[in-house]
């Protein structure tokens, strides 16, 4: 490239030169040659990147004729064969060099004050004498500071004087030079001299000042118009420029976000394909596009710009400008809304024309929604459409019939209107339109877009509530399975729809349900036994008469309507009557409803009805009386009835006055007694002179009325009609009496005329009640207080009730236990003893068995004796049977100890003769004459004497210790055995239950051990270790014993044992169970081996027993 090119222009130069110190943006490159040979290169770096810094074509200029200069200053050096002549041939060539080039070149002075040498080519003057006036000939006077400026800067930096200012030319004009020198330094790096080159650049200027002035009249004639004016870089990604006037925000400093900041988002791909169609071509930019105007609002603009191009025909830029056509654009808009909005209401005009015809002839409520939904669904074409209907509680919507498009599932049925959720029930209940485009995005829908899409899969819809005298009564609903924008058309037709069709419903209804009432009139009137009658009063004529007139008048039914004047009804009432009821029926005619009471003849037998009547004018719309109608009751039997009811009332007062073991009389609403009779008299001692006009209050004890019972009785009274008297009452003596009555109310609870109260006195009946209940309380104290389970029962031990202790002890409830529900707390080995216990019983006539029965605290069987008698009747026969059961398992646990200690006596008393014999056999064999055996013997016997002493010490305060029971038991047993071996702590506290049978048990190791093991025989050993484990099993202290026998020699295996099994079975029976203990017996190759653990009295301190 060098090589081809006169100056390079390289970016990233370190790519190229890679040992360059990072940081030069662009370097330009001049390549010199001297004969035709690359002899060198000058070169410029640039630091620093950004948009507007460059390198520009005058900086290449310089460099190449720099690059020329060096070339032909390396070539002078190169020829000159002396110092003289190469300065001379140099400065000549030089010279003519200067004289060559149309720059300027010189040479000046290190502070720059003097002008050294100027070739000035065709641009300026040249001097070959310093001169030190070189600012004043050359420059004008305004660009002296900026020069002076310059210089001290490069002089002081020692870099490159660099600036453009205007020259002297040599015509005298005034022209502009672009300068630039470099200081010619020495080996200390001072400046000598500098050398630097000029080049003219007025053209250039002048082209800028032109562009400057025909900018200015750009922007004159952009002030002038009111189109917003624009400038663009070329591939329109900074807008250089904006002059928006009323229409645009201003911007004067290049912007890259010009887009999003102007142009409306969904324009913008509009735009940008316009752009680049545009740029491609190199064409007119013209596009309508909304823009963001200066108020922040949305706007339309008509945006043309042109491209301006260089002499190459590349874009420079853009110019361009943006006119306000937002007023044309939203009236073009109000139009075509206009246009569509009249071709709208035209086709929903015609729909609803189309929907009229079609319900023409539809008379049922219901198919007039379903009609409705049908059409409106096709037109709409949407999934579901329907009517539903609040009941009268606002509860409960109901959809009787609806259309789907056979995709989405039928909505008829019921359903919660919560349901819907409460913003959806505000709006209907506002009367406002529910308008959804997707359940899943709607806000007011949040967390019930599940339900919403579980009704057929609903996505979108509109619900359009009806509401009457401000109660939503009802809703028209258009449903889809997919989200849908509605339209404010389909809103529109939608509402219209259900006002208009609502009202065509309601109509079918009202006229349904008048010719529901008229058929149900008809019914009603063809079986009613009254006679109902309907007559025109211009006419006379009776319009209607139901066939019970045959029936109530005895005349022909058919007849009488043939002529059904007035004067023929008349003929038919009883002369005494007829202008009564004449002037009644005139009453009713002029608007007033009125109940009358008439007589007629009977037409068919000729006895004498009694009619009640009542009529009641019919009007028009304006209240003008047009018919009269009447409902005629038979009260004939009525009438005899009341006669008879008098008779009746005679008879019972009669008897009211005889009933001397009742107390009646009457009171006002206030409780003033208003009657009294003669029973009353004889319960209470009062006459009736007395008690009339007396406060029955008086009646009460005074504790009832400190209560309030008085008051509560009568407005119990009034509420409900009649309330239960059941209390003491006072006598005139002060005496009480009890009655059992009631009090009664006299007339309506609005309208009572008083009360009846009517009593009778059960004072006697009450006070053997009393004396009964008392009996039966303290039998049944009796019963819960007796320790034993108190049961009943019938035959076979079929219980009927049973006791409070029964159903603690077992846990039972009354219904476990009756019948044989009892069995199931007793023990399964007991159950063949009970049953024939009461086969016997019902033979002998007493129950007398003892079984288990289960303790539901704690799961124990617990032995009972149970004894029981039957109840016999008036005729000798067992009506039941009473008995009890008692708690026996402490008794049978002392006859049991009994038995043991009787056994064991027997078992020690023989034991301890063996011993005293084996104690007298080895003390003879180890004696040495009779005198020896005699201390020896009393020894081993005082020490036996100990043992049994210990035995009985169990009532004595001081305890005794296991070591001490141990080493008494065995000193006995053997005195100061050396094959005896004692380890253990002292002083471990036993019980006196404990002592005995632990004592009975070591005696038990003892005997055995003298008689047949380890203390028996010669080469025996007997080791005895014990321990106390402060927190053994149930966190309780447990004392462990260790008998090991060893060295004995031990019977063969399977030889019948020589001695019975009386201790082993202490220690493997008696310990376990009397004192919880652990115990392991085992007949090993060499003796006895038993261990004993036994638990250990937690609360055990000083001075304490440990167990």
């Amino acid at each position: 490239r060098l090589a081809r090119d006169p100056v390079l222009l390289i970016g990233a130069p370190q790519r190229v030169f890679p040992t360059l110190p990072p940081g030069p943006a662009e370097a330009l490159l001049a390549p010199f040659a001297v004969g035709g040979a690359q002899v060198g290169l000058v070169w410029a770096f640039r630091h620093g990147a950004g948009a507007g810094v460059g390198f520009e074509a005058e900086d290449a200029r310089l460099l190449k004729s720099l690059a020329r200069f060096a070339a032909l200053v390396r070539h002078m050096a190169l020829a000159l064969t002396s110092a003289e002549q190469r300065r001379v041939i140099s400065d000549e060539r030089l010279t003519a060099l200067a004289r060559a080039s149309s720059d300027v070149f010189y040479s000046m002075s290190a502070d720059m004050s003097e002008l050294r040498a100027l070739m000035g080519g065709d641009f300026v003057p040249d001097t070959v004498s310093p001169s030190i006036d070189w600012l004043r000939d050359y420059l004008p006077p305004e660009d002296h500071p900026a020069a002076l400026l310059a210089i001290n800067e490069a002089i002081a930096r020692k870099g490159i004087f660099q600036l453009e200012h205007r020259v002297r030319q040599l015509d005298g004009s005034i022209g502009w030079a672009q300068s630039r020198a470099v200081p010619i330094l020495d080996a200390q790096g001072e400046i000598l001299e500098w050398f630097g080159a000029a080049s003219d650049v007025t053209l250039r200027k002048q082209a800028e000042d032109r562009l400057r002035d025909s900018e200015a009249l750009f922007r004159a004639f952009a002030v002038a118009r009111s189109d917003a004016i624009y400038r663009m870089s070329p591939d329109w990604s900074q807008m250089r420029q904006l002059e928006g006037k009323a229409f645009l925000p201003d911007t004067g400093a290049p912007g890259g976000t010009w887009l999003d900041r102007y142009i409306h988002p969904d324009d913008q791909p509009h735009v940008h394909a316009a752009i680049a169609q545009a740029i491609a071509a190199k064409a007119v930019f013209e596009l309508e596009h909304r823009v963001i105007r200066r108020d922040g609002s949305l706007g339309w603009t008509r945006s043309r710009a042109v491209p301006v191009l260089d002499v190459e025909g590349r874009i420079t830029e853009w110019l361009g400008s943006a006119s306000d056509i937002t007023a044309a654009r939203q009236a073009a808009q109000a139009q075509a809304e206009a246009e569509a909005a009249l071709r709208a209401s035209e086709e929903r005009q015609a729909f609803l024309f189309r929907l009229s015809d079609a319900l023409r002839t539809v008379v049922d409520p219901v198919g007039i929604m379903v009609a409705t939904s049908a059409l409106v669904g096709e037109h709409l074409g949407v999934g579901r459409c329907g009517y539903g209907q609040l009941d009268e509680t606002g509860q409960l919507f109901t959809v009787q019939g609806d259309w789907t498009d056979g995709v989405m599932a039928s909505h008829a049925g019921t359903c919660r209107v919560g349901d819907f959720g409460a913003a959806a029930l505000a709006m209907y209940r506002r009367g406002e339109a529910l308008i959804i485009e997707d359940t899943r995005l709607d806000p007011r829908l949040q967390g019930l877009a599940a339900i919403y899409e579980g009704l057929g899969g609903l996505r979108s819809g509109i619900a359009v509530p009806l509401v009457r005298d401000g109660r939503w009564i009802a809703c028209f609903y258009v449903q889809q399975s997919a989200p849908r924008h509605w339209t404010a058309e389909d809103r529109i037709l939608i509402t219209e729809v259900a006002e208009r069709t609502w009202s065509a419903v309601e109509h079918a209804r009202a006229q349904e349900a008048m010719r529901d009432s008229e058929a149900r009139f008809r019914q009603f009137a063809e079986v009613s036994p009254d006679v109902i009658w309907v007559r025109n009063i211009r006419s006379r004529q009776v319009e209607y008469v139901s066939p019970a007139f045959a029936e109530v008048y005895g005349a022909q039914l058919d007849s009488f309507v043939q002529d059904s004047t007035l004067q023929t009804w008349l003929g038919l009432v009883h002369p005494e009557d007829r202008a009564r009821t004449l002037a009644n029926v005139a009453r009713v005619e002029a608007g007033e409803q009125v109940t009358h009471e008439f007589r007629i003849r009977h037409g068919r037998d000729g006895g004498t009805r009694w009619i009640r009547d009542t009529d009641f004018p019919l009007t028009d719309r304006e209240g003008r009386v047009q018919r009269i109608a009447g409902i005629g009751h038979d009260i004939t039997v009525q009438k005899r009835s009341l006669a008879d009811l008098r008779e009746r009332e005679e008879r019972l007062a009669l008897i009211v006055e005889n009933a001397r073991d009742y107390a009646i009389f009457t009171t006002d609403p206030e409780g003033v007694i208003t009657d009294w009779w003669e029973g009353a008299e004889a319960v209470f001692g009062w006459s009736r002179a007395e008690a009339v006009g007396m406060d029955a209050r008086v009646l009460f004890t005074a504790e009832d009325r400190d209560r309030g019972a008085p008051g509560t009785e009568m407005r119990l009274a009034l509420t409900t009609g009649r309330a239960p008297e059941v209390r003491w009452h006072l006598r005139k003596d002060g005496s009480r009496v009890f009655i059992e009555g009631a009090l009664t109310r006299l007339g309506t609870e609005a309208a009572a005329t008083g009360f009846l109260k009517i009593g009778q006195d059960m004072t006697d009946r009450h006070r053997a009640a009393d004396a009964l209940q008392a009996s039966k309380a303290r039998l049944k104290s009796l019963v819960e207080g007796i320790p034993q389970l108190v049961w009943r029962a019938c035959d076979k031990g079929l219980w009927t009730w049973v006791s409070a202790q029964w159903l603690d002890f077992t846990g039972q409830s009354p219904e476990d236990s009756f019948g044989s529900g009892w069995y199931a707390v007793v023990h399964p080995d007991d159950h063949a003893e009970v049953r024939r216990a009461w086969d016997a019983a019902t033979k002998s006539g007493l129950l007398d068995v003892e079984y288990r029965i289960r303790r539901a605290s704690d799961g124990a069987w617990i032995w009972h004796h149970s004894r029981s008698v039957p109840v016999r009747n008036e005729a000798g026969r067992i009506g039941e049977w009473l008995g009890t059961s008692t708690d026996v398992q402490a008794l049978k646990e002392l006859q049991e100890g009994q038995e043991v200690l009787v056994a064991e006596l027997q078992h020690r008393t023989r034991n301890l003769i063996a011993v005293i014999r084996a104690i007298s056999d080895k003390t003879a064999r180890g004696s040495d004459g009779v005198a020896d055996f005699r201390a020896r013997f009393h020894d081993r016997l005082a020490a036996l004497s100990r043992v049994q002493g210990l035995l009985s010490r169990l009532a004595d305060p001081d305890r005794v210790t296991f070591d001490e029971l141990i080493r008494a038991e065995l000193a006995a047993m053997c005195g100061e055995c050396e094959r005896l071996t004692l380890r253990g702590p002292p002083g471990i506290r036993l019980r006196s239950s404990t002592v005995q049978t632990l004592a009975m048990a070591l005696h038990e190791l003892a005997t055995n051990a003298v008689k047949y093991g380890a203390l028996g025989q010669p080469q025996g050993r007997l080791d005895v270790r014990w321990s106390l484990d402060p927190s053994g099993e149930g966190a309780r202290p447990w004392l462990h014993i260790d008998w090991r026998e060893t060295g004995v020699t031990m019977p063969p295996p399977g030889t019948p044992p020589a001695h019975p099994g009386q201790g082993r079975e202490l220690i493997e029976r008696a310990l376990p169970y009397q004192l919880n203990a652990r115990t392991h017996y085992d007949l090993g190759p060499e003796g006895v081996h038993c261990t004993i653990s036994l638990p250990v009295s937690a609360s055990a301190g000083p001075g304490e027993p440990h167990a």
